[in-house]
């Protein structure tokens, strides 16, 4: 009898615990379920930051080309030679014209803007061209993220 009452006590113990287990494994799914659904809502709020940072990505190369330029004509400084003058303008319009194709290319472009600095800096003497591009850069807008569901 004894040992009877020990296997039914072992049975209803092992039965109780599988029971909670069961449980737990019911809360564990509920939680996973909802886990998933925050992550969800997170990755919805950042996809706009992501697609913000591609489209700044894309002017780096134009960019770096004109630091790299205005870095050598620094190093050439005020008395280069006509010559090297006009070839650094040169490379200058071509970087403008670069970085400008690149600002048409995207939806939603600041290409008014582009225009209007156009306007505001015609020509390429006196830093001109240097002023253009500045405000050219000055276009690019990179506003508050919205987004998520």
């Amino acid at each position: 009898m004894k040992m009877q009452f020990l296997f039914l006590s072992f049975c209803l113990a092992f039965t109780g615990l599988s029971f909670v287990a069961g449980a737990q494994s019911r809360t564990d799914v509920g939680e996973f379920v909802l886990a998933a659904k925050e992550t969800d809502e997170e990755i919805a709020m950042l996809l706009p930051a992501i697609q913000k940072v591609r489209e700044a990505a894309m002017y780096v190369p134009v960019l770096e080309s004109a630091r790299k330029l205005a870095a050598r004509v620094q190093r050439a400084g005020a008395k280069m030679s006509q010559t090297q003058y006009d070839g650094f303008q040169r490379e200058l319009a071509k970087i403008e014209r670069d970085f400008s194709a690149q600002a048409a290319q995207q939806a939603g472009a600041p290409y008014t803007c582009h225009g209007k600095c156009e306007a505001d800096f015609p020509g390429t003497g006196g830093g001109k061209g240097w002023k253009r591009f500045i405000c050219k850069l000055g276009c690019i807008k990179v506003g508050p993220v919205s987004g998520g569901n």
